[in-house]
């Protein structure tokens, strides 16, 4: 089987969805490919591409698919680490006030305009509710940790949602309110976030963002987190016609 059939997402959007693997959508596999893809009645394959995989890219492109950004991946070791150098304007939230939820939501609906979802006219009017679902699997997780930065009324200009599978963590949603960017504050939430899932004991932190996020980007590079290359993909979405 070459396409992957995604029950959360074809859930999600009420259509069969579907993914493929880096090496999987290539010249030898076209007949079984869309065998399959017919057979199945798939609405939308998601392609990913290795990034050094320009020819399968571009048959993707051949065939109609939309090309809706590039994945990266970045981690951080514990030995990497420099240690703890919060600086007390950022904190790891508790029991979420109801006023504090709504911001949050907010947030997360903006951040949703970042994603490889949004970029796809047929996905974007569900980008912001499954970026609210996401924070809210985060608010509710057992090791989760949200970590935000507030303004002079407290009220919560950025946030950055963590999750902890083993002895790894994940910096899954990360978002500073558009006005009050270039003022540190995605630097100080870095910092409060990585020391404390090193304080729950994971042993590595990773972040997926897309490449086209700069000032994601700029941030991570900033903290010293390190981009994994073999872990890079391009992604296209396959449209049935």
């Amino acid at each position: 089987m070459l396409i992957k059939y995604l029950d959360w997402d074809s859930k999600f959007f009420g259509l069969n969805i579907g993914s493929c693997q880096p090496g999987v959508f290539s010249e030898e596999n076209q007949k079984i490919f869309w065998e399959e893809f017919s057979k199945k009645d798939f609405d939308c394959a998601y392609l990913f591409f290795s990034h050094e995989d320009k020819k399968g890219a571009d048959l993707a492109f051949k065939f109609g698919g939309l090309y809706v950004g590039e994945q990266v991946v970045y981690e951080m070791r514990r030995e990497d680490w420099k240690g703890d150098s919060s600086d007390g304007k950022s904190a790891v939230l508790g029991k979420i006030s109801e006023a504090e939820d709504i911001q949050l939501l907010s947030l997360a609906r903006k951040l949703s305009e970042t994603s490889r979802f949004f970029m796809d006219p047929k996905f974007r009017s569900f980008a912001a509710k499954m970026y609210e679902i996401w924070f809210e699997k985060l608010k509710n997780g057992k090791d989760s940790i949200i970590v935000a930065a507030f303004d002079e009324e407290k009220k919560i200009i950025g946030f950055i949602g963590c999750s902890i599978t083993g002895n790894v963590g994940k910096m899954d949603l990360v978002v500073v309110s558009e006005n009050c960017r270039g003022k540190g504050i995605g630097k100080s939430m870095m910092r409060k976030a990585m020391s404390s899932l090193f304080a729950k004991g994971v042993e590595k932190i990773i972040i997926v963002t897309q490449a086209e996020n700069e000032a994601a980007n700029k941030l991570y590079q900033w903290a010293d987190f390190k981009l994994n290359l073999s872990e890079n993909k391009k992604i296209y979405h396959l449209w049935r016609k």
